[in-house]
């Protein structure tokens, strides 16, 4: 990971015009962490694997340190936090900043995100508003099952 140059973090901030000061804290383990979802964002990561993947690049980073981090990523809204049933392991993505995080489908076994882009989530949110009086966040939708490649290899097993 190239923590020389500037990062993500930087960029969106200065994109969406935030203060000077909240810039001054982009560490290099931190621009590591965005670097690490940046390229991996098409999957949602756990701490461990953002961890594993840093240490394995040989960033000089700690375990805590990157949870810490990407829960800041999440509450400043540069990265999506998901809870993965039955475990309740956390787990990060970078968000898209051109909007085009509309909802997303998690493979519980890669972890890899696919984009929701179907017609068919803005007609469901829509029914649910005007019939139930609930507005749902597009953006934090997602649906969780097995991409086509691990569907193939679990039918496979059986």
């Amino acid at each position: 990971y190239n923590l020389e140059s500037k990062s993500v973090f930087e960029f969106k901030f200065k994109e969406a015009g935030m203060a000077q000061q909240r810039r001054s804290y982009n560490t290099k383990q931190r621009a590591a962490v965005l670097s690490c979802l940046t390229e991996q964002s098409r999957r949602f990561l756990s701490v461990d694997e953002v961890y594993d993947i840093l240490r394995d690049g040989g960033a000089s980073v700690g375990r805590t340190t990157v949870y810490r981090t990407l829960q800041t990523l999440v509450d400043e809204g540069v990265a999506a936090k998901v809870v993965t049933p039955g475990t309740g392991e956390s787990r990060y993505r970078i968000l898209e900043t051109d909007g085009t995080d509309e909802g997303q489908l998690l493979c519980l076994d890669c972890g890899c995100a696919l984009p929701l882009d179907c017609s068919m989530l803005k007609g469901f949110s829509e029914h649910v508003e005007s019939h139930h009086g609930f507005v749902i966040d597009r953006s934090r939708t997602v649906l969780y099952g097995y991409c086509s490649a691990c569907a193939a290899r679990r039918e496979g097993e059986r």
